[in-house]
């Protein structure tokens, strides 16, 4: 709204959805209605603002390409990261790529893994003391005491090790392996790398089998267990299996 109270009416064109999912017949939002625009038709020829016509729409949806599309869209999802995602649990990879562009680790107990994996990387690269590296590194996490920040940083980065090998993604393009250290935090390093070498051997079953669930509109399944409490997606997800869930099956 206070966007929109300083820019000129009669020099502005909004549009909005008449329909999505089950809402149909929407309408403008009120406070677009109470800054004055006057709403029209878009089959109308004549724009009453701008005397002339409408413009015209720069994507005709009815002649898009949907096989061109789908093909595109599936050959951003033939990497073995995103593939590796769907093998652990395709819930998770469900919400990750299909219903958001990237995840995001949003719990503190999670970027905790993500500070070390950090602190070691770095130490890795950089000629940097340890002291100076976490304090680079902690100005990422401004939440966290700098009690915090220390303790784990000492207790981690003795254990930073040699750089990781490059992974090329194409012919001019190489990512840094620890790049799946933060894809998967908590994961032991050998669980790691039987996923990731079971997602190669079967990468391509697992991109058919995800474009037939996406084209029968079957859902994708959660895999609960002790790697849910590391998951992007634990608060929305109703299979997710917290660690309280174990506790209280204990006492049963």
């Amino acid at each position: 709204f206070i966007a929109l109270e300083f820019l000129p009416v009669e020099k502005t064109e909004l549009s909005w959805m008449e329909s999505y999912l089950d809402k149909k017949n929407l309408k403008p939002a009120i406070y677009v209605q109470q800054m004055g625009f006057k709403e029209i038709e878009a089959s109308d020829n004549d724009f009453p603002i701008y005397g002339h016509n409408l413009r015209e729409n720069p994507y005709n949806f009815e002649k898009a390409d949907r096989k061109a599309l789908k093909r595109e869209s599936f050959c951003e999802l033939t990497s073995v990261d995103f593939l590796a995602e769907y093998q652990f649990c395709p819930k998770r990879f469900y919400y990750s790529y299909i219903l958001s562009e990237f995840p995001t680790f949003l719990e503190g107990f999670v970027q905790q893994f993500h500070f070390t994996e950090l602190i070691r990387v770095a130490r890795r690269v950089s000629s940097a003391t340890d002291e100076e590296i976490i304090i680079g590194v902690g100005e990422i996490f401004p939440e966290w005491t700098n009690y915090k920040k220390f303790s784990l940083g000492k207790r981690y980065i003795r254990s930073a090790g040699r750089a990781k090998p490059l992974d090329g993604i194409n012919d001019s393009v190489k990512i840094n392996r620890a790049r799946v250290n933060f894809q998967f935090p908590g994961m032991k390093t050998d669980e790691r790398d039987k996923l990731f070498i079971s997602t190669r051997k079967n990468e391509y079953e697992l991109v058919s089998e995800i474009e037939e669930k996406i084209d029968e509109g079957a859902p994708f399944e959660a895999k609960p267990g002790v790697g849910c409490r590391y998951c992007p997606h634990l608060d929305i997800c109703m299979e997710g299996e917290l660690p309280v869930d174990k506790v209280m099956e204990a006492y049963r």
